[in-house]
């Protein structure tokens, strides 16, 4: 065994629950079988390794193992893992828009994606959401081929039939935008979907009575009782939540959560709430790592196939 892979012998030896670390190393996908595949083809442990493995639990719940016993830095994982993607997508296109998708992509997409990681928070769902860009602005030049139209040539009309045809409009006006630029094509407009205005509106009676039984009806699942709660009192978007940390929510005389740059004040009883759904999300490992949470206080789905992830401190104390 490699003299850097140590500190995780030694942590799987100090576990407190052999069965965890059994299960671990058995799994025929999992982070152990990761490990001996990179160690028997005498690959070193980098982040650029557990890339070249491909997508995965495996390799991605042993990376998460190794950062945190620190044999691997840390770094911004969603950011990290667009590139390695993006080169998978590409191989799947045909030639001639291989080319001008990853300069798209590259120059626009993930250099905005960098951009906006350098300033702040850029979260597995900010990633999820440049996927998705690419795989729509992958979609419009596929579509094209289809109905045999060289994007050089391609028309208003054309934009309106595929605009017909697809729900997408936001990634597929920024790809035209971004081609138009680089004169690969003319200009062109993508107008807004129209939008439709709610058909019923909630009285105060109706709103205040949800908020109280996300506060009080112990029937209710705690998660949406939480997020419930934030949207009913505060109109905070889904979006917004789900992106909250532990370390957002502060307590003492005057309990706060903190939403951006701004602490929300928070009643007692939304504390308490916000506090127990906190402490419930908390996901403990046999090596005593803390899962990063993605989505609090909405629970993540806990995978069980290694001692990196257990389930939440409630239901299990290991994987």
């Amino acid at each position: 065994m490699p003299a850097e892979v140590q500190p995780l012998t030694e942590a799987l030896l100090r576990a407190p629950k052999a069965r965890s670390v059994l299960v671990w190393l058995g799994k025929p996908r999992g982070g152990a079988q990761c490990l001996r595949q990179l160690v028997r083809a005498g690959h070193p442990l980098t982040h650029e390794s557990l890339d070249s493995v491909g997508p995965g639990q495996g390799p991605e719940t042993l990376r998460g193992t190794l950062v945190h016993l620190g044999v691997l830095p840390k770094r911004n994982e969603p950011i990290a893992s667009l590139r390695p993607w993006l080169e998978r997508v590409l191989t799947c296109l045909p030639t001639q828009h291989r080319r001008i998708l990853h300069t798209y992509a590259e120059w626009s997409l993930l250099r905005r994606a960098r951009r906006r990681a350098a300033r702040g928070r850029f979260t597995p769902a900010s990633a999820a959401g440049v996927r998705n860009a690419i795989r729509c602005s992958a979609a419009f030049p596929t579509w094209l081929d289809d109905h045999n139209i060289p994007l050089t040539d391609l028309t208003q009309t054309d934009v309106d039939k595929w605009l017909s045809e697809s729900r997408d409009r936001r990634h597929v006006r920024l790809f035209l935008r971004w081609a138009h630029q680089r004169r690969l094509t003319d200009k062109h407009e993508v107008p807004d979907r129209p939008r439709d205005e709610p058909h019923r509106w909630w009285t105060e009676t109706e709103h205040w009575t949800h908020l109280q039984r996300c506060l009080h009806d112990e029937t209710l699942p705690a998660d949406v009782r939480a997020a419930g709660a934030l949207v009913l009192l505060y109109g905070v978007p889904i979006t917004r939540i789900a992106a909250l940390n532990r370390s957002d929510l502060t307590g003492g005389i005057e309990p706060r959560l903190l939403m951006g740059t701004h602490p929300a004040a928070l009643p007692p009883a939304v504390y308490q709430l916000l506090l127990r759904q906190a402490e419930r999300a908390e996901p403990n490992s046999a090596i005593g790592r803390v899962t990063p949470r993605t989505a609090w206080p909405l629970p993540r789905v806990h995978r069980r196939d290694t001692p990196l992830r257990s389930r939440s401190r409630t239901q299990a104390a290991a994987p």
